[in-house]
Formats: C-alpha cells, structure tokens, sequence
C-alpha cells in the first residue's frame, strides 16, 4: 500500500492587514483522482474558503501572528495507507 502524504507551503512572511495576500497550497502525494481537502486554523476547521483549485487556501479573515495554519487530505485512491493524512503545521510570522 502506498502512503498518503500532503506538505503545505506558504508566504514567508503575512501582513496582518492584507490576509487575503496569503495563499497557501496543499501539495498532495498518492491522493487520487480526486482528494478531499480540510483546513484548519489553530486546530479549527475553516470552511468555505478553499480553492479553486481545491489543494489552495486563501483566508477570508485576518491572520495573527503565531496562527498556525494546515490541512488535512483523504484520498479516493485505492491500495494506500495514511489516510486521512495530516499536513505538516504553518507558523504565521
């Protein structure tokens, strides 16, 4: 079975003014045709502000320093393991 996995990315800095600057991508492996995606702040989930494309994240509200920001993906692929999968964590600076 091969693992399911997704990194994030992100700016390297946000102004706390402008959040919808912020763009984050979801880089999905093993995820199939057509992957699930969740985004969380801070261990919420957020809704209704992916995409498109659904692996991409713009937020809607101002983000603080220290927010920390990642998703989770749940592949529709067959013969895998890890899934759901959860990103690695982004620390807003």
């Amino acid at each position: 079975a091969s693992p399911v996995g997704v990194t994030i990315s992100g700016p390297s800095a946000i102004c706390s003014a402008t959040p919808s600057s912020a763009t984050f991508v979801a880089l999905v492996t093993n995820g199939g045709s057509s992957p699930t995606y969740k985004w969380f702040k801070n261990n919420v989930q957020v809704t209704g502000v992916s995409g498109p494309p659904p692996n991409v994240f713009i937020p809607q509200t101002a983000l603080d320093s220290g927010d920390k920001i990642k998703c989770e993906v749940t592949s529709n692929a067959t013969c895998i393991s890890g899934n759901p999968a959860t990103s690695n964590e982004y620390t807003v600076t």
